[in-house]
């Protein structure tokens, strides 16, 4: 019985850890290609957190969700961290809401066993602006560690933490 419940859990480990990499737009999708990698980590130690659910969802290229369920979009999906607390997402950069002041911004949910449940949001002009303090983090932010362009694509590593429970 033990050595079954045990199978059970390593093949759900190895489902999980195979869904770090996430494609949620379709080839053909509008908008600047974005591909970025996604690091969790706990926000005392700042050690990477594994097997962490991390669901995000997004606008399109002229800001809308195209979804009418509340706190989803058309372009979302969700990931789980691998054994470095490491994810890759595949999607296009965002559009802000047509009149809001938000700016361009990606939404987050994140899950890990033994923390609490955060989501937070990436908010592209926090970048811009250099108002991130990587020492004191919040756990309600995403933060962009970098971003870069080549060729009319983009891509950069964003940071989520979360605090123990």
């Amino acid at each position: 019985m033990k050595s079954t419940s045990y199978l059970i859990f390593l093949l759900i480990q190895l489902f999980a850890f195979s869904q770090s990499e996430i494609k949620i737009i379709e080839d053909d999708e509008p908008g600047i290609p974005f591909t970025y990698e996604l690091l969790v980590m706990d926000s005392e130690t700042k050690k990477p957190i594994s097997g962490a659910e991390v669901y995000t969802y997004q606008t399109n290229h002229i800001g809308d969700y195209e979804s009418e369920r509340p706190r989803d979009a058309r372009i979302s999906g969700t990931l789980y961290t691998d054994a470095n607390g490491k994810g890759k997402v595949v999607t296009i950069f965002p559009r802000g809401y047509n009149d809001a002041e938000t700016g361009e911004h990606i939404h987050y949910t994140v899950k890990a066993d033994g923390y609490n449940d955060t989501s937070p949001t990436l908010i592209f002009a926090d970048y811009y602006n250099n108002r991130y303090d990587f020492d004191n983090p919040y756990t309600y932010k995403a933060y962009l560690k970098e971003m870069k362009e080549k060729e009319g694509k983009r891509t950069g590593t964003i940071v989520l933490f979360l605090a123990k429970e």
